[in-house]
C-alpha cells in the first residue's frame, strides 16, 4: 500500500493491496458485507494521513465503491451494481450480516483472514453485529 494513503482512500487501497487480481463476484460482495459490519484497528505500521489508527464500519454506498474498484470492467466495475446487491437481492445486507448463509461463510472467513493478515491491519472487530462470532 502507498506509503500516507488518505483515510478517504484507505479502504479502496486496502481491497487493492488484498486483490492484485479481479475476485469473483462472491468474496467482493463478502468484502463488502464485512467492511459494512466491522470496524477496523490498524497497527502501528499502518501509515494513513492523520495517524488514523483505525476506521468504523463504512456505509453500503462506500463499500459499493470499493467493491467496484476491484473490476477493470464489466457489471462488478459499477458501484451501483454492488449497492443494488446490498438492498435488491432475497435478503438485504442486514440480513446477511445477521444470519449469513452456509455458501457464504467460508469466503467471510477467507476475506477475514486476508484482512487481519494485511501488513498494516491490527484486526477486524465485532461490534454491532457480530458477524465475526458466526465465523468460528
Amino acid at each position: 500500500m502507498n506509503p500516507s494513503v488518505s483515510p478517504s482512500q484507505f479502504h479502496k487501497a486496502l481491497a487493492q493491496d488484498l486483490f492484485p487480481q479481479p475476485p469473483t463476484l462472491e468474496e467482493a460482495f463478502c468484502l463488502m458485507l464485512l467492511l459494512h459490519a466491522c470496524p477496523l484497528r490498524l497497527n502501528e505500521h499502518a501509515q494513513v494521513v492523520g495517524q488514523v489508527q483505525g476506521f468504523t464500519e463504512i456505509t453500503s454506498r462506500h463499500a459499493a465503491k470499493v467493491a467496484a474498484s476491484l473490476f477493470p470492467e464489466g457489471e462488478g466495475s459499477h458501484a451501483a451494481y454492488w449497492y443494488w446487491r446490498c438492498w435488491n437481492e432475497d435478503k438485504s445486507i442486514y440480513e446477511l450480516i445477521e444470519n449469513p448463509p452456509d455458501q457464504l461463510i467460508l469466503v467471510l472467513k477467507q476475506i477475514r483472514q486476508k484482512i487481519d493478515s494485511h501488513p498494516w491491519v491490527d484486526q477486524l472487530v465485532d461490534e454491532d453485529w457480530d458477524l465475526l462470532s458466526k465465523l468460528e
